[in-house]
């Protein structure tokens, strides 16, 4: 049950329908970033957060498609299988079930403790790797450039250098006007609201809405000026409603080969959620359990196996804005699912129209965050 008061509610339903807002372009650019279809970023983005507001203990965490997760899927299975193919998105199902299933195995055994042995250098270094790798692999969508996914990341660099000639300009305008407009909505926006007297929690919420702003205007964009005739990459169909729970089918072969990767990514993804929700725990002095949060993400992640989308994870961005657009309980996790799939009933038509180059900006500005160079620094010295 979610403890809810009724002066918290007014709260919850703010915090939930700003969330929403930041979570509905990030499902469908973590997706695209994982190999996924669109819509299985919608699909992570309603179920899991309904388990977890059940059985988590964060009140601002935020589950959901991360981008951290989304690299390690694509990393794992783009040498396996064409991204988008049947065979991608059973492994991907195939991938969030095992991680689900060893991070409740580790809860229910309480061990919980273990997380507390990860060092400092070891979890910085992996998020700055990360979000590097993932600038580069955005840097094709923003340049209008049809590239292979496969090999590593050096591969993909010469690729990106050969390719570079044949760049268009137009998507490039697009993600250079969304980045300028995202960056200025993290921060000159909100001291500009706050210089005209804005109370300090619209001030710092409403910047939030930016991303979905710029997915209206993006697709609108798209559609009056017949974008996709000129270079730019769009969306494409997006198979809109709720997800439906099946049960994936089970390839103990494939099992037994996706299981370290599993194991990674759930640990991996668990980690920047545990992380956002103790620093947000200990500022507003609530208690977070580490076994309760090993049970309720390894929940969320067989719940994102059975609506056959892709691993979840505790997002740092969007638990901020949470916490930020004053969430009391995980009640605003719940409402902020009723929004997503209020959008993915009506809303899909409009979003299939969306430049990718604006998702890959999306992308772009929120792995800002992991790049720690101080941390760095720490560790060189």
């Amino acid at each position: 049950m979610i403890p809810v008061r009724p002066n918290d509610l007014a709260h919850d339903a703010v915090a939930g329908a700003v969330t929403a807002v930041l979570l509905i372009p990030q499902a469908l650019a973590y997706a695209l970033l994982a190999g996924m279809p669109p819509e299985a970023g919608l699909s992570a983005a309603m179920a899991p957060p309904l388990i977890y507001a059940v059985f988590g203990t964060s009140p601002a965490l935020s589950v959901g498609p991360v981008a951290v997760v989304s690299l390690m899927v694509a990393t794992t299975l783009g040498p396996l299988h064409a991204a988008g193919s049947a065979e991608y998105a059973h492994d991907a199902t195939t991938l969030a079930l095992l991680s689900g299933v060893m991070l409740l195995a580790l809860g229910l055994l309480r061990l919980g403790v273990l997380v507390n042995f990860l060092s400092f250098p070891v979890i910085s270094g992996f998020a700055m790797g990360a979000a590097l790798l993932i600038i580069l692999s955005q840097l094709p969508q923003m340049l209008g450039l049809h590239l292979a996914a496969s090999g590593g990341a050096l591969h993909q660099g010469r690729q990106l250098l050969e390719a570079l000639p044949s760049s268009s300009a137009i998507p490039l305008g697009i993600a250079a006007i969304s980045i300028g407009s995202l960056l200025a909505a993290r921060g000159p926006l909100t001291r500009w609201l706050l210089a005209l007297g804005v109370p300090r929690r619209f001030a710092v919420t409403i910047p939030s809405t930016m991303p979905l702003l710029l997915v209206v205007a993006g697709s609108a964009g798209a559609i009056g000026l017949r974008l996709d005739g000129h270079g730019v990459q769009l969306v494409g169909h997006l198979a809109g409603g709720l997800p439906a729970l099946r049960l994936p089918a089970a390839d103990w072969d494939q099992c037994r080969t996706l299981a370290g990767p599993a194991a990674l990514i759930g640990l991996v993804g668990y980690l920047e959620g545990i992380s956002i929700a103790q620093l947000l725990a200990r500022r507003h002095r609530h208690e977070v359990r580490a076994n309760r949060e090993l049970v309720a993400i390894g929940l969320a992640n067989v719940v994102a196996a059975l609506t056959i989308s892709m691993p979840v994870a505790g997002s740092l961005s969007r638990s901020v804005v949470n916490d930020s657009a004053g969430a009391r309980t995980r009640l605003a996790g719940v409402i902020a699912v009723g929004f997503i799939a209020v959008s993915s009933l009506t809303l899909t038509p409009l979003l299939e129209h969306l430049p990718r180059a604006v998702l890959a900006a999306i992308i772009m500005v929120a792995v800002l965050r992991l790049l720690d160079w101080r941390g760095q620094r720490q560790v060189w010295r």
